[in-house]
């Protein structure tokens, strides 16, 4: 587990008043990606409901599959998410624990569960259209979200 992520466990965990050992303990590849999971939906789609959540996670693993990178790397790409590029490092860490936490149940929902975004890898917000909108197949609307793929990669 490299700095960034340490850091951000640490004060997650200072926040949940546990013993910082405690999460370490069982600390895995796929724990880690939980995390990242959780910190992209939260800061991405915190106020959206659960099938709204849950479709960022797919859009994250996705393009996590079709990238070969790992789910950090893909939260962490330049101009991916947009918490990442405006957000300072330092406010990273969640103060909504409840929304944290409601966030962290979509994620174990979705993490292993059926892709119901038919892999879409973008999205945008439905008030919005980026100019890249007319270059993917639109697949549907969930939540606050339009959702596309690029089935041409």
């Amino acid at each position: 587990m490299d700095i960034l992520s340490t850091a951000l466990w640490i004060g997650l965990t200072v926040l949940s008043k546990q013993s910082i050992a405690e999460p370490f303990k069982q600390f895995t590849e796929e724990t880690e990606n939980v995390f990242w999971l959780t910190l992209n939906v939260y800061h991405e789609a915190r106020s959206e409901n659960l099938v709204g959540q849950m479709a960022v996670v797919h859009v994250t693993k996705n393009r996590s599959i079709k990238r070969n990178l790992s789910i950090k790397d893909v939260v962490l790409q330049p101009k991916q998410f947009s918490w990442t590029n405006i957000i300072p490092k330092k406010r990273w860490l969640p103060l909504d624990l409840k929304a944290f936490d409601d966030c962290f149940r979509s994620v174990q929902l979705a993490y292993n569960g059926y892709d119901f975004t038919e892999g879409a890898t973008y999205y945008h917000h439905k008030s919005i259209t980026p100019y890249w909108a007319d270059s993917y197949t639109y697949i549907s609307t969930f939540g606050t979200h339009h959702y596309y793929a690029n089935y041409s990669q």
